[in-house]
């Protein structure tokens, strides 16, 4: 029995010690996948922030009167000197319901 006994010991450190090795290695692979994911992750949030930015900028701009004729002016759209209006007379008018 005595012989017995630090040949199971033995195994069981040995399966003890590759069990262990084998969670270490899981443990470094995942820890190197989440890093990059937060990396990945930053520079996307980093292009977005700069976006925005870049937006609020623009809609500042668009908000003043003059790039806004001038926009409108680019996109084709005339400034109106007369609006003439229809007259409807009441006879004109129809009521609908009880």
């Amino acid at each position: 029995m005595s012989i017995k006994q630090p040949k199971i010991i033995v195994i069981f450190t040995l399966i003890a010690v590759i069990g262990l090795i084998s969670f270490y290695l899981y443990q470094v692979g995942d820890l190197t996948r989440s890093s990059y994911l937060i990396k990945n992750y930053q520079l996307a949030s980093q292009v977005t922030v700069a976006e925005n930015s870049n937006l609020i900028n623009g809609s500042f701009d668009s908000l003043s009167l003059n790039t806004s004729e001038s926009r409108a002016m680019g996109y084709g759209f005339v400034k109106v000197e007369k609006v003439s209006y229809i007259p409807i007379t009441v006879s004109l008018l129809t009521v609908v319901g009880p």
